[in-house]
């Protein structure tokens, strides 16, 4: 299987960027008509009340079912790796092949 390409949301507020997001990127590869490489994005928060009001957001639903969608508490400060709550999965420094996308939108 091929690796996802992960891009990380820190402090995803309410989720709205991510929702739309997701609902353009995944507009893009059906029109694309070509294979792309999976994408997983991890929209996080220090609150884990946060992270598991996203994970109860009907809206979000299709992009967690799809695998493309999951999330982690995450204290940029000090944590170093992240936890994903929906896969289980564990990103550590170097473990990506593929390159790992940041954004900061609502975060400063």
């Amino acid at each position: 299987m091929e690796e996802a390409v992960t891009l990380v949301e820190l402090g995803a507020g309410a989720g709205r960027l991510a929702y739309h997001v997701l609902h353009e990127l995944t507009l893009l590869q059906n029109y694309a008509q070509v294979a792309l490489p999976p994408l997983r994005y991890v929209m996080t928060d220090l609150a884990l009340k946060n992270v598991e009001g996203w994970r109860a957001h009907p809206a979000l639903a299709p992009f967690i079912e799809a695998g493309m969608l999951d999330f982690a508490t995450f204290d940029a400060e000090r944590d170093t790796e992240l936890n994903l709550i929906v896969s289980g999965d564990k990103i550590v420094p170097g473990q990506l092949r593929q390159p790992l996308i940041v954004v900061a939108n609502y975060f400063f």
